[in-house]
């Protein structure tokens, strides 16, 4: 806490804050925004809103609505920016939030438009992915960030990587982008009471092991690479199955490759879920084959689940599972290594519950309390600094 300044708990009057984010489907992001806006109602001290720039659709709309936080939407259309600076100028001079938190970075320029002729005085910017990006790119989001930067007052990063990504893309410098890690509800994920047995039935495992993933079936989560591993996993004679939870453009894919390795009958997809704590707790081993990820929320869901977890080596993976000491890290695009990665956790209890305790334990790092406390110290800050909303 900065001192001499103020609280949301005894400032006489409310800190508004609006989150910018795409929609409220089911995904990292989304459940981040979903659990902080619970956390900063019940704190109480805030007026908290939240705008979808892609629809306001999303399984935690109702999650959301319930707290009574307002949703609002304000497309990004392909061809309309202008258009969007337009109307999202609009609802912030109504709404008249104090602090515009994006989360939604890809139309930086129009958001800061719309946010300085809207009067808001204070803008927070939050990096969530790494992304590689071509040169014509890189050089429009520098062009982007010259005009943008002294409208911006912070941009934060949820790993380290993706920190470094960020000062690359945009031309600026690391230490000028602070850290704060995602958080989870570690209590949600650790205290599940449903039975490992009811949890198996869930997934329709016929009571086998389980190896499961969560994430959307897209190119970044590698699912294809876990199918060639389910493959030489059932070779080497190991009878387990293999559940997918999410879905995607790629399922239809990644149905015909199980197809056409004739393994079908070991894979559950189960599509979009909500129950993710309960199915958690039915898988002996998760496993995250992404190709590239800031920091992944379901792998810190599965860590505070309690279990061995494995992924590939890249950025906010092998940072979440700290450098291999929570988890097993494999190279990505190498369906070989994961698959006998996979093979010594489910042949060596030792090894697994080993895996369990350093996972839970490094979970512990990612609560959703720690990370709102320090987006609330920000929000602060910029209040201390900026003031309220200017009004008309």
């Amino acid at each position: 806490m900065i001192d001499g300044m103020c609280t949301a708990d005894n400032a006489t009057e409310r800190i508004k804050v609006m989150h910018l984010v795409g929609s409220l489907h089911l995904g990292g992001i989304e459940r981040l925004v979903a659990d902080m806006c619970k956390l900063l109602v019940k704190k109480g001290g805030y007026d908290v809103s939240v705008c979808c720039v892609l629809c306001r659709e999303g399984p935690f709309l109702k999650d959301v609505l319930a707290l009574g936080v307002p949703v609002y939407e304000c497309l990004v259309r392909r061809g309309r920016l202008i258009g969007f600076a337009r109307d999202f100028c609009g609802l912030l001079r109504t709404v008249k939030p104090d602090i515009l938190h994006s989360h939604a970075n890809w139309s930086v320029l129009w958001q800061v438009i719309a946010a300085k002729r809207g009067r808001v005085p204070s803008i927070l910017m939050t990096q969530h992915n790494t992304f590689k990006i071509t040169a014509l790119q890189r050089a429009r989001q520098r062009a982007y960030e010259i005009v943008c930067r002294p409208y911006i007052d912070i941009r934060t990063a949820v790993s380290d990587s993706v920190g470094a990504n960020m000062a690359s893309n945009l031309w600026r410098r690391k230490e000028g982008i602070l850290v704060i890690p995602n958080g989870v509800d570690l209590l949600a994920f650790g205290g599940v009471k449903t039975s490992k047995a009811e949890a198996k039935r869930l997934m329709n495992s016929d009571g086998k092991k389980v190896v499961g993933t969560v994430g959307s079936m897209c190119e970044q989560k590698g699912h294809k690479y876990l199918v060639e591993a389910a493959r030489m996993v059932i070779d080497s004679g190991i009878d387990c199955r293999f559940v997918v939870i999410g879905d995607g453009r790629l399922r239809g894919a990644l149905e015909e490759q199980v197809k056409r390795l004739e393994i079908d009958d070991k894979f559950v997809f189960l599509g979009r879920r909500r129950d993710i704590p309960e199915l958690l707790r039915g898988m002996d081993v998760f496993i995250l084959p992404s190709l590239w990820e800031g920091l992944p929320i379901a792998l810190v869901e599965a860590m505070a689940a309690g279990l061995p977890c494995i992924g590939t080596k890249v950025s906010g993976i092998t940072e979440s599972l700290d450098y291999g000491k929570a988890g097993l890290l494999v190279p990505p695009k190498d369906p070989k290594a994961l698959a006998e990665a996979i093979i010594k956790v489910l042949e060596n209890e030792e090894r697994a519950s080993q895996l369990s305790t350093a996972a839970v334990e490094r979970a512990k790092d990612f609560s959703i309390e720690a990370c709102t406390a320090r987006y609330e110290e920000i929000y602060l800050q910029l209040l201390a600094k900026n003031g309220p909303h200017r009004g008309d």
